[in-house]
Parts: structure tokens; sequence; C-alpha cells
């Protein structure tokens, strides 16, 4: 199967947990404060670098491996289910500061309730990385589009009961017992979840490249929403988060799809001493044609795009999307 065909079942996926999370983000963002959708964004700026910390590198690891085999295994996991461990306690236990932090109380009980699921990941990020070292992407598309109605539905519920921020935290935390469940449900036969502690040198040089690449890049990313929480409030955050939201609608549509496939597939590739440059070549141009026209686009009719969905509440948001777009662009050419 070329890489062309190989995308259609990942863009599935993708489109449909796209629309749904859409959905959500309309409904939210008429139903809540901004300053309620900001302190849950503040929230997640922790929680987005703990999680990069967290993965280390496992998923990259376990699909690229060129000779992966029961012990590999089990000391990735064993890694990961250590620096778990020690990143939920921190998240725990920092919760206070970080709401000092930022003067908003809530975001401390947010980050508590968000750091238990924490540590079921490392057993579903495992299987679900076997899942697309095996290229079997129509387990994943159950398992991302049933967390993702589960996740919605709860968040929904709390929405409706008037829970404010803390119903996106419990349809996070309801979208993660789902993806653990039916990882769980689809893990393969063959495989051991019991973890090997220690002999993780050859992980742990894998993981710090990985490191330095995700986890840094993602505090990059997540830095001016931490500036504007510490330097403005929680409501200016959520109007800058969905100035960002109107270029999402082409990551979480084609670009998460795009990305989601190429490294299996590449690294399929790989395994079998075959060449990637042309299935890189294509996957490099494709997005980036894409990206463009998206980035234009958005460009010239984000004031629609945002009054539309959203409502007139976040019209400051417009002119913030705009520099957005164009930033978009620079980032990737």
């Amino acid at each position: 199967m070329n890489f062309s065909k190989r995308l259609l079942l990942p863009f599935a996926e993708t489109y449909i947990a796209a629309l749904i999370s859409i959905g959500v983000q309309i409904y939210v963002s008429r139903q809540l404060l901004p300053a309620q959708i900001g302190v849950f964004q503040l929230s997640m700026v922790i929680v987005g670098v703990l999680l990069a910390l967290r993965d280390f590198g496992m998923t990259e690891y376990l699909v690229q491996e060129k000779t992966l085999n029961s012990v590999k295994l089990a000391r990735v996991l064993g890694l990961n289910i250590v620096l778990t461990i020690a990143l939920s306690g921190l998240m725990y236990l920092g919760s206070g500061f970080v709401a000092t932090w930022f003067r908003e109380p809530d975001i401390g009980e947010i980050l508590k309730l968000l750091a238990l699921p924490m540590l079921l990941m490392p057993f579903a990020s495992a299987i679900i990385a076997l899942l697309r070292r095996e290229l079997k992407f129509q387990n994943i598309f159950f398992i991302t589009v049933l967390s993702t109605l589960v996740s919605s539905f709860v968040l929904f519920a709390g929405v409706y009961l008037g829970k404010g921020a803390y119903a996106l935290a419990y349809g996070a935390v309801a979208g993660n017992f789902t993806t653990f469940l039916l990882a769980m449900y689809f893990k393969p036969a063959e495989t051991s979840l019991i973890p090997l502690l220690g002999g993780w040198k050859h992980e742990i040089a894998f993981g710090w490249q990985a490191v330095r690449i995700y986890a840094f890049g993602q505090l990059a990313r997540l830095y001016p929403d931490q500036l504007i929480g510490r330097q403005l409030n929680a409501a200016s955050v959520a109007y800058f988060s969905r100035a960002g939201s109107v270029i999402e609608i082409f990551q979480q549509g084609f670009g998460r799809a795009a990305l989601s496939v190429c490294l299996p597939v590449f690294s399929d590739r790989h395994r079998g001493e075959k060449s990637v440059h042309g299935s890189f070549a294509f996957a490099f141009s494709l997005f980036t044609a894409i990206g463009w026209a998206s980035s234009l686009y958005f460009l010239i009719v984000s004031d629609i795009v945002i009054r539309l969905l959203f409502g007139p509440q976040w019209e400051q948001s417009i002119a913030l999307s705009r520099i957005v777009c164009i930033a978009f662009l620079f980032e990737i050419s």
C-alpha cells in the first residue's frame, strides 16, 4: 500500500476527531466565560510540557526501532512508568504553587484532577505506538474516535450542570480513561506489559534527543499562554487561544493525520531497507502546499470564522488570529 492510500484511514480518524473537537469548541465558547476557558488553558500549559517530558520519545522509539523485542519494550515501559510517577507527583504537589503563580485557585484543583489519569498513559501510549508500528490504523481509529466521543459527552454534561472550567477537566479525564481501556482491548495478544526497571542507557540516550525536540518545542509553543496568564489574566489567555483555534482547523484536519502516518510508514520502509526519500518529498510538498493555502484562506476570513463559530464575545480574538496565520506561514516554510 502506497503512502497516499495509507493516509486515508488516519485522515478519517483525524477529521472525525477534529469535527467533534470543533463542535466542542463552539459549544464551550458560547456557554462558558472567557475567564473559565482561560483557567483550563493555563492548566494545560503545565500538563502539555509534562506530557512531552513523560513520553520521553517512547512513541517514536517503539515505532522506529529496527529490532524491537520484548526486553526493549519492557525497558522502555519501565522507564516511562518511573518518569510518569515522578511527573504526575510533581504536578499534584506543585499544583498549589502554580495556582498562586497565576493567581487562579481553580488551576490547582484542576491540576490535581488531571494528575491521576497520567499514571495510565504509559500503558496506553505503548500499545498505540505498537499499533502504529504494525500499521493497524483501523484500531487506532476506533480508539481515537470513541475516546473523543466519551470525552465530549462528559464535557457537555459538565457544562450543562454548571461546572465551568472543571467540565473541561472532567472531559479530559474521561477521554484518558477511555483511551486506556480501548488500548488494553486492542493490545496485541503476544505483547507483555510487564516493565523492566534498569538497563535504560540506550533508551535514555534516545529519549533525551526526543525531549530536546518535542518538550522544548512544546515549551516554546505554550510560553505565550504562560506569559499572558501571568502578566494579564485567564480571559486574555482564552482570547489568544481562540485566535489560534482558527489555524488549528488545518492542523487537526490535515497536519496531525499526515504526521501520525509519516513516522510508521517511513520506519516501515527503513526496516525493509527501502528508500524514504520519495515518500518524504511527497509528504513535505503536500503538507506545505495545503498549509500555505489554509493559512492564506483563514487570514482572509478569520473574522467571519470567529464570529460564526464562537460568537460576538470573541471579537477580541480576530486581530490576533490574523497574526497567528502569518506566523504559521513561516512555521511550515
